[in-house]
């Protein structure tokens, strides 16, 4: 569904009494559904903005980057983060690892399996 579309049926239900037809309550869920979803996104991604920052930190304060074997939980122990900063919306722990840059220097990168819990699958979000 579009966004135009989305606000569209938002005004209409809106302005609409409570006693909505089966198919004007099953677009309302729809809708709200999607922002539901978004939401998510949206705390993912600033969630993965204060990971990000972290390792910044990190890498300022002790002169490494953190090491994928070391995990998230290092930079929760050291103070970094709160334990809820590197869990996503749907309770799972984000996944991080670190890839050579080409120039010397190091690419961290942060991922989501999203609402299915799994790695690897449509639904992942990654920075």
């Amino acid at each position: 569904m579009n966004q135009l579309a989305i606000i569209s049926t938002l005004v209409v239900l809106l302005a609409t009494p409570s006693t909505l037809l089966a198919a004007e309550r099953s677009m309302m869920d729809e809708v709200w559904s999607w922002i539901c979803g978004m939401v998510d996104v949206w705390e993912v991604a600033c969630e993965f903005q204060r990971v990000e920052t972290a390792l910044q930190d990190y890498e300022k304060e002790t002169g490494r980057t953190l090491s994928p074997g070391a995990g998230l939980d290092t930079l929760v122990e050291q103070g970094y983060l709160d334990s809820n900063d590197i869990e996503d919306p749907w309770g799972n722990t984000y996944r991080y690892r670190v890839s050579l840059d080409g120039r010397g220097g190091y690419l961290a990168y942060l991922s989501s399996a999203g609402p299915d819990g799994v790695h690897g699958t449509d639904d992942d979000l990654g920075n």
